[in-house]
């Protein structure tokens, strides 16, 4: 699937969007000696314009001059910026280290995707375990904030795949937005735990609920590409059922907890899928749907979390109605559109 120019840049902002907004949340308690959000800016401003510079000198076919670029922009991306953290900001040496770590793993991603022959093969492999393996990595060296670190160094060389050929532009745009999903939904499972007073506990999958959210939320991004590439419904149906409105009733129904549960099988279903399944990008934004429904509906799951039994299965017939009547109503308007196309084609 191929992307113009402008749904790239929209594509990119979404993403630092949430990634520095995480960023900004998760780095409130850090002692540093200048502002944080001064520490985002200086990671962020000068990497983009330096991207921005280095990508029109990349050209598809001459693969060794657009390795070197991105080995040049890795090394001054992650020497500036640990430095400027570590000795201006005073952050956390292994912190720190956490964004130069992005810098390096994404130019061994840019190699990959630079030697990708074709769409498929061992490309998304080494993808998907380079991207785990630096997550983990980064969880370790500096938590919730190491991990977002690591995920906006990667994310600042986006923009050097603009001129690649398509197959290799898919390849490290899924890449790209795969970091960022990973990473957003570990910091959104961190803050939703916190947020419910679970976070001494965690995501306790052995629990009843958990157990069979997880599998929920693995199940979902699955559903979710057979009934895209089957054309089901509209997509601007199936994002809202299966990203706003299965979440929030997993949230009122099953209680809190357990919607950590479905938040981390999503996460993990949809990384796997885009990467190894080549699904249709729509179902990034079926994470985020859901990842943004689960944070901001946590007041309504508080409120509605103790209803009684009698009332919740008033609300499950209420609800099954309405889906019946949307269901049918979309199967009338598919089959007028088919009747009416058949008579043109004969």
């Amino acid at each position: 699937m191929n992307f113009s120019k402008s749904s790239q840049i929209i594509i990119l902002f979404i993403a630092y969007l949430l990634t520095t907004t995480a960023l900004y949340y998760f780095g409130q308690g850090i002692d540093l000696l200048l502002p944080l959000y001064l520490l985002l800016i200086i990671w962020v401003i000068p990497f983009v314009l330096l991207s921005f510079i280095f990508q029109r000198f990349i050209h598809p076919e001459k693969k060794f001059v657009s390795i070197l670029i991105g080995a040049i922009f890795s090394l001054m991306q992650g020497a500036i910026g640990f430095a400027l953290a570590y000795f201006l900001f005073n952050l956390n040496f292994l912190t720190a280290l956490s964004f130069s770590l992005g810098a390096l793993l994404s130019f061994f991603g840019w190699i990959i995707s630079l030697s990708s022959q074709k769409e498929g093969g061992w490309g998304f492999l080494l993808l998907a375990a380079l991207i785990a393996t630096g997550i983990a990595l980064a969880l370790r060296f500096g938590g919730i904030f190491g991990a977002l670190a690591f995920t906006l160094a990667w994310l600042n060389s986006m923009l050097l795949g603009l001129k690649l050929e398509a197959h290799s532009q898919q390849l490290w745009l899924r890449a790209n937005q795969a970091v960022v999903l990973l990473a957003i939904a570990r910091a959104t499972i961190q803050y939703y735990l916190q947020q419910s007073n679970y976070d001494s506990l965690g995501v306790v999958i052995s629990h009843p609920y958990s157990f069979a959210a997880l599998f929920a939320g693995i199940f979902i991004p699955i559903a979710y590409s057979q009934i895209e590439k089957q054309k089901l419904m509209p997509s601007f149906l199936t994002l809202f059922l299966l990203g706003i409105l299965i979440p929030s009733l997993l949230g009122v129904f099953i209680h809190v907890r357990p919607v950590a549960g479905y938040l981390l099988g999503l996460s993990v279903s949809i990384f796997t899928v885009s990467l190894l399944l080549h699904t249709s990008f729509k179902i990034f934004i079926l994470g985020y749907f859901n990842l943004i429904t689960a944070t901001s509906a946590l007041p309504l799951f508080r409120d509605y979390g103790n209803l009684t039994r009698e009332t919740r299965l008033v609300m499950l017939a209420a609800l099954a109605i309405l889906l019946a009547i949307i269901f049918s109503l979309n199967s009338f308007f598919n089959k007028n559109s088919t009747n009416q196309i058949a008579p043109t084609q004969n």
